[in-house]
């Protein structure tokens, strides 16, 4: 950003700290400098980078991040050429990767660590009806702990 944009537009930016709590009733923020910070609208800009796990295979060609127009385009071009197509993540971005694979009509699996999908999003509320909602579309749930490229 060009200096003075900021300030220009009535932004004020806080680096260096996190938000606490959020009470949306109050519309009021807590960050960890103890500042308080009231607003009408709230966007949550966290942020984001892939984090890629340390399975066996994941730096083979057929393997792909979901972060930008070029990775989806890349996933797109795999996945016309593909019956199978396994997305390792279970929080919002990989069920709508998910989602992407199944409307592109390959078989779909999604593979997530935690014991349920959108374990973070939810904050430990069960997806009972969600996960057999993506069940009855033929996804499955495990681990991954190795990953081979296979062509068919």
């Amino acid at each position: 950003m060009r200096e003075g944009f900021y300030e220009k537009h009535g932004i004020k930016v806080l680096v260096g700290e996190r938000a606490i709590t959020i009470n949306r009733q109050e519309k009021v923020i807590h960050s960890s400098a103890g500042r308080t910070v009231f607003y009408d609208k709230l966007i949550m800009a966290t942020g984001s980078y892939p984090w890629i796990p340390p399975i066996k295979g994941s730096d083979t060609q057929d393997c792909f991040v979901y972060r930008t127009i070029e990775d989806l385009n890349a996933i797109e071009s795999c996945a016309r050429r593909s019956k199978r197509g396994a997305v390792v993540g279970g929080g919002l971005l990989g069920l709508e990767a998910a989602g992407a694979l199944k409307n592109l009509g390959i078989e779909t699996h999604v593979i997530e660590f935690a014991p349920m999908l959108m374990a973070e999003q939810l904050a430990g509320r069960p997806l009972s009806d969600g996960r057999r909602a993506a069940a009855s579309q033929n996804r499955k749930y495990g681990r991954a702990r190795s990953h081979q490229q296979k062509h068919s």
